[in-house]
């Protein structure tokens, strides 16, 4: 690819002196910094080309750029026996060779990092942002199961991880042969399957986003992370509910009760905290929000998150020249009932 690329970009601007990341990463040395920063911005970029990989050919080039940066800060040494977490979380299924790849390198990251831990200086933050991103990698491409129970945080623990897929597997097992599920039962299963472990992996996104800003003391990413705690475990067990309209999708089902969940833990919080849509507006704090640009979750209802992840508009664009904070203020000024074009329209005359 070439040295400027939208990759070098993306790059330099997570490195750059001033960002969150940079000030969230003072304590690390060049080395830690730049690996994490490059984990980081695969994580974004991964997340923009699946997301938009209507050029396969595009997307792959990208990937296999990404993958040399990675390279080059993450040897890998050879050991004759894997580690045992490797095999449980082998893939499950593969269903395109853009997920596949990014699965296999991320293995080979892991591998790597396990074998070198006590080679490095490896602090114990960047220790915890690589669990997060491999657990948060590992959902999205559907490496584990996507029940909730087992979190980014514990996919290390292996003999708590064991345990609880073992369990899973029993339950699961003990559930089929209970009772009959008919083919619209087992479509809404799937379907609240993959939108948990979407929003698993966003809680992920934002948890350290709101850790991030935690020193600015902002409201908005505090509400946001509070709100995520009734996931993963509550969301899906909150979901696990026979639908009663046969006419509605299964994905639609998924959505609305996930939706219903989290804006009733949010609206309670804003009353909490008294936290007005007006307040977050007039806020002059310049917030770095270029990890939220590639995902569909965004659409608003007054002072109200409305997370809808298959159905959202992707209002956020690497190609639109506006800053990350004025596309969120954009964001909030959009009411959920614009049509499509209405946000082109805004955000064209921003």
């Amino acid at each position: 690819m070439p040295k400027n690329s939208n990759s070098d970009e993306l790059l330099e601007k997570v490195l750059r002196p001033g960002s969150s990341f940079y000030y969230s990463t003072l304590h690390f040395n060049h080395q830690q910094r730049t690996l994490h920063a490059i984990l980081f911005a695969l994580f974004q970029e991964w997340m923009s080309l699946y997301d938009n990989s209507r050029e396969p050919q595009v997307a792959n080039t990208a990937l296999h750029w990404w993958l040399q940066q990675i390279d080059h800060f993450s040897k890998c040494t050879t050991s004759d026996e894997p580690h045992p977490l490797l095999d449980r979380l082998a893939p499950l299924h593969k269903t395109t060779t853009l997920k596949t790849l990014i699965c296999e390198r991320m293995k080979s990251i892991v591998v790597t990092l396990i074998q070198n831990q006590h080679e490095h200086d490896t602090t114990e933050s960047l220790n915890t942002f690589l669990k997060h991103t491999w657990g948060n990698l590992c959902v999205m491409s559907g490496l584990i199961p996507l029940d909730g129970n087992v979190s980014s945080e514990k996919l290390f623990d292996e003999k708590l991880a064991n345990e609880q897929i073992t369990e899973q597997a029993s339950s699961a097992r003990k559930s089929i042969n209970r009772s009959e599920h008919s083919i619209k039962d087992q479509e809404t299963h799937l379907a609240i399957q993959q939108q948990a472990g979407l929003l698993i992996g966003y809680y992920t996104l934002v948890k350290q986003l709101a850790g991030q800003l935690n020193a600015q003391r902002s409201p908005l990413p505090l509400a946001w992370l509070k709100a995520w705690e009734v996931t993963p475990t509550s969301l899906v067990s909150a979901l696990q509910t026979t639908p009663k309209k046969a006419s509605d999708s299964a994905q639609a089902i998924a959505s609305k009760k996930i939706k219903t969940l989290l804006l009733t833990k949010i609206k309670s919080l804003l009353e909490q905290e008294s936290i007005t849509l007006e307040s977050l507006l007039t806020q002059q704090t310049h917030y770095d929000l270029s990890c939220l640009t590639s995902l569909k979750v965004i659409r608003f209802e007054s002072a109200l998150l409305d997370l809808t992840i298959q159905q959202g508009f992707q209002i956020f664009d690497y190609r639109l020249q506006i800053s990350p904070l004025k596309k969120f203020w954009l964001a909030w000024r959009c009411k959920y009932h614009y049509q499509k074009r209405r946000f082109r329209k805004i955000i064209a005359n921003a």
